[in-house]
């Protein structure tokens, strides 16, 4: 676990224990630069303990339901819980992290790789595109359409171009037509891409494919909505705290990405982040309000006296 201050973990040692509403906590300290901490940082206002919140949010991830999350921590643990509880935690530290993760400066290759997917959700026919990034195994965007044009297939790559801040110059893909397209607008706009649509070139984005399916079949999807609210979150966990068993580390990390990895030390640097950015913004907004004009001000009332 790292330390809140210095963010290091090597030189983080128990440091005894104290009780509260959720059970026994464990004190920590950092031999390092000697400040106190617990693993309830973060989550202090949480009723359950984190290590219970922790391992709902990765079971959700390794492929249980909500519901299926509620009884294993019932049955294993002895937390009574509902599924909506495990929903709402889900809810919340994603977008906590999600919010720190689009700031990260990635450093990712230029050879790219996409494929689309097709489901049947509620007897109607969606589409699951993926663009990752061949070098980091990076997946730089995951997104829902109902159809499968040109204009779906753009706004894919623009997402992609926009998480990694540049433009491909090999682009990897299967036969369909939309991809040529794309390549051919890339050209257009003075990119130098050089398009491979050759059969068996593509299986690194179709390993990924394989492993969204599993998980997407215990999940049951049955409307368009869950499938596009699971599409933006799972980014985020094969990224940034999912260990890539081909290059040994998370895609994050390949990236150049300082991050050790795992759902404590990712949310708690998120939560420190965001409490940072809180604390700039107060002080820009008590400086703005030093420097305002005085005909914006509130007239003294001793004056008018």
């Amino acid at each position: 676990m790292e330390c809140p201050s210095c963010q290091k973990s090597d030189h983080v040692v128990r440091h005894g224990w104290y009780r509260n509403n959720s059970g026994l906590v464990q004190r920590l300290l950092c031999t390092r630069c000697g400040r106190k901490f617990t693993d309830r940082t973060c989550f202090e206002k949480m009723k359950h303990n984190s290590r219970i919140i922790v391992t709902a949010m990765d079971l959700y991830f390794k492929g249980l339901s909500y519901r299926k999350i509620s009884s294993h921590l019932k049955e294993t643990y002895g937390v009574n819980l509902t599924h909506v509880a495990v929903f709402n935690w889900v809810r919340k530290y994603l977008t906590l992290v999600k919010r720190y993760t689009n700031r990260q400066m990635l450093k990712l290759g230029r050879k790219w790789h996409c494929d689309e997917m097709q489901y049947n959700v509620a007897g109607n026919r969606e589409y699951v595109w993926n663009l990752m990034d061949a070098k980091t195994r990076f997946l730089l965007a995951c997104r829902v359409t109902r159809r499968r044009r040109k204009v779906e297939a753009r706004a894919v790559f623009a997402k992609g171009m926009k998480t990694a801040g540049s433009t491909p110059r090999v682009l990897v893909t299967d036969g369909l037509s939309q991809y040529a397209s794309v390549a051919r607008n890339l050209r257009k706009e003075g990119a130098h891409v050089q398009h491979i649509n050759r059969a068996g070139q593509n299986n690194r984005v179709e390993r990924l494919n394989q492993t969204l399916r599993e998980r997407t079949k215990t999940m049951r999807v049955n409307s368009t909505a869950s499938l596009a609210r699971f599409a933006t979150n799972y980014p985020i966990y094969y990224n940034f705290l999912r260990r890539h068993s081909a290059i040994g580390k998370t895609p994050a990390q390949a990236a150049k990405v300082e991050m050790s990895g795992g759902w404590f030390s990712t949310i708690r640097r998120a939560a420190l982040h965001g409490t940072h950015e809180k604390r700039l913004q107060k002080r820009q907004d008590c400086k703005t309000e030093r420097q305002e004009p005085e005909t914006n001000r509130r007239p003294d009332l001793k004056q008018k006296a």
